[in-house]
């Protein structure tokens, strides 16, 4: 989650556009790997940890929202995500959905047979059986429409994580091309 929140999370908020970031964990949690980097060596994951915890400058309010302790239900073809935390049931309305999972997958808000993505249908999505794709727009062999990287695709460097971003930014960049006549 480190490196692509922050540097999505970044992209937006430089735009104005809202981010709703919804992580299953607490922010004070131990195991989360914010509370176990210095400070000074990593400044840039305390930033988005500061926003996670409520503490950011009231410039960035408008346009990120925290939901700690919070898990994606469903994902809606008109753009509403169900969530389920604390803080109750709620409906959220986006425009799209980046899923930072890490190596550790929940998959179950989606819509298709979770089982039926990976490289040996079903069999779980891990570090051993990963989401079987296309390896140059990293979208589902088995659901269009669906991307992954990192480790959902072997990729648990974070040095390949900008490669597999880019790949999805241009594969959909050219389909919006495609479908507005360009």
């Amino acid at each position: 989650m480190p490196r692509v929140a922050i540097f999505l999370t970044r992209l937006f908020q430089a735009h104005g556009i809202p981010v709703a970031h919804v992580f299953r964990k607490s922010v004070n949690d131990p195991n989360m790997i914010f509370n176990k980097l210095p400070v000074k060596l990593y400044p840039e994951y305390h930033a988005v940890h500061n926003m996670m915890a409520g503490r950011r400058p009231a410039a960035e309010r408008p346009v990120y929202r925290a939901w700690a302790g919070t898990e994606v239900v469903m994902i809606h073809e008109d753009g509403r995500v169900d969530i389920r935390g604390r803080a109750g049931p709620a409906t959220i309305q986006v425009s799209y959905v980046v899923v930072l999972i890490g190596a550790c997958p929940n998959l179950s808000f989606l819509s298709c047979e979770v089982g039926d993505l990976g490289r040996v249908p079903g069999q779980a999505i891990d570090r051993n059986n990963q989401i079987d794709m296309d390896v140059y727009s990293h979208q589902s062999a088995r659901v269009p429409g669906l991307f992954a990287m990192g480790p959902l695709t072997g990729d648990n460097f974070v040095r390949f994580l900008q490669g597999g971003a880019l790949a999805i930014a241009n594969h959909v960049h050219h389909q919006r091309g495609r479908a507005g006549g360009e």
